[in-house]
């Protein structure tokens, strides 16, 4: 009778239905300090394997990290605008007035920016 070869079990102890534990039953396949572990347990996959989710991990936190500070930057220039939107109107109003009251009239090379100052008022007006 010919002797089978011995076959290493992994060295990995696996807890699942046992208190203390048992050995992984699959075979050894790879030779990792001076030990033999199965494709499941060999610790240089693990580490491979854990540093890739892990880069995919960080690059989904980065582009959600850049959203929110895109969304933020937009939330606060909506801000910053409109409280700067009554000034604006006011001075608006008041640059109107003057040009409506000066005894001379618009000036023809005024007249376009008079006119749309004027819609622009309408439009803050709501009319």
């Amino acid at each position: 009778m010919t002797e089978r070869p011995t076959v290493e079990k992994c060295a990995k102890t696996v807890y699942g239905g046992s208190w203390g534990g048992s050995p992984c039953a699959r075979r050894g396949v790879n030779l990792e300090f001076g030990e033999w572990w199965c494709k499941q347990h060999t610790p240089s996959l693990i580490k491979a394997k854990r540093a890739a989710e892990s880069a995919a991990w960080q690059a989904k936190y980065e582009s959600r990290r850049q959203e929110a500070a895109a969304r933020h930057q937009e939330t606060d220039e909506r801000d910053r605008r409109a409280e700067c939107f009554p000034a604006l109107v006011a001075a608006l109003k008041a640059a109107v007035a003057w040009l409506e009251e000066r005894p001379a009239g618009i000036h023809p090379e005024i007249q376009p920016w008079y006119e749309s100052a004027r819609l622009a008022l309408d439009k803050a007006k709501g009319e």
